[in-house]
């Protein structure tokens, strides 16, 4: 099982960044952008699809560097299991980023809050698991609240933008 897993893993955010490269190029215009994203917003998710993207990639590719800046205990296999998570949910959140426009982006907040909210339900059921002593626990916290609060938002805006 361990090994699907991490075929998983590894494989999905390739697959993903391979489905997008194809749907780029294909042919035909897209709609135009009429409702962009506010600029606190997209920058907002350019850096959060930023720090998922570079630090998931460092889980991943070298975890033995990353493990000791882990706000919980990790195994080399969890960490490039949470670091390929990372790496496509980056990848999504650059993405929606670069798409700025309300009418693109419905199902992605919708996802990215409940991505957030089921993060911060984990930190609640789990503390014991933290170590709260650590700077990284504090920072992990803040940033899952920004997905949450981001997500929230957005899927807030969509519901109104789509009437």
């Amino acid at each position: 099982g361990t090994w699907v897993w991490l075929f998983i893993y590894i494989s999905v955010p390739i697959a993903l960044s391979i489905l997008w490269a194809l749907q780029v190029r294909q042919v035909g215009a897209d709609p135009e952008r009429k409702e962009p994203l506010p600029a606190w917003l997209r920058a907002t998710l350019t850096a959060q699809g930023l720090v998922m993207l570079l630090f998931g990639s460092a889980m991943l590719l070298i975890p033995e560097t990353t493990i000791p800046l882990w706000a919980w205990k990790l195994s080399v296999l969890t960490s490039r299991a949470i670091g390929a998570w990372g790496v496509g949910i980056g990848i999504i959140t650059l993405h929606a980023s670069y798409e700025n426009d309300w009418r693109r982006l419905s199902p992605m907040f919708i996802s990215y809050f409940t991505y957030g909210l089921l993060q911060l339900i984990n930190l609640l059921r789990y503390p014991d698991m933290i170590n709260w002593a650590s700077p990284a626990a504090t920072l992990y916290t803040i940033f899952v609240v920004s997905i949450f609060i981001a997500g929230g938002y957005g899927a807030w805006r969509v519901k109104q933008t789509q009437g």
